[in-house]
């Protein structure tokens, strides 16, 4: 996935997590921050694709539940007329890397509902 579709899919998981965030550029790396009413930043970087712990936190406002299979993990939401908000994906495509997996299926799974608002 390019940086491009990342940056998109990291604003619609924090917009359905309820965070309000910036994109700070300062070279040679661009990040989104969580910022306050005003546009200033009030977090250095906030990027569930990279860090469990943001991770996490999105999971839970969310309210995504973590399926783990051999192989693949699973993250959704059901919405209250059942149609899940879905993240899926496989193991190998992050060179084995479980808890990448889970960063990016769950991150998927909440621009899906960021998606929806």
């Amino acid at each position: 996935m390019s940086k491009i579709e990342d940056r998109e899919l990291l604003e619609l998981a924090a917009k359905a997590g309820g965070y309000r965030v910036g994109w700070f550029r300062k070279l040679p790396h661009q990040c989104l921050v969580l910022v306050d009413e005003s546009g200033a930043p009030t977090n250095p970087r906030w990027n569930s694709l990279i860090d469990d712990g943001d991770c996490a936190r999105l999971e839970e406002a969310c309210e995504i539940d973590v399926t783990w299979f051999p192989g693949y993990v699973d993250a959704r939401r059901w919405d209250a007329g059942g149609m899940p908000a879905v993240g899926v994906e496989q193991h190998s495509d992050h060179g084995g890397d479980k808890q990448a997996a889970r960063r990016r299926a769950s991150t998927r799974a909440a621009a899906e509902i960021g998606r929806s608002m």
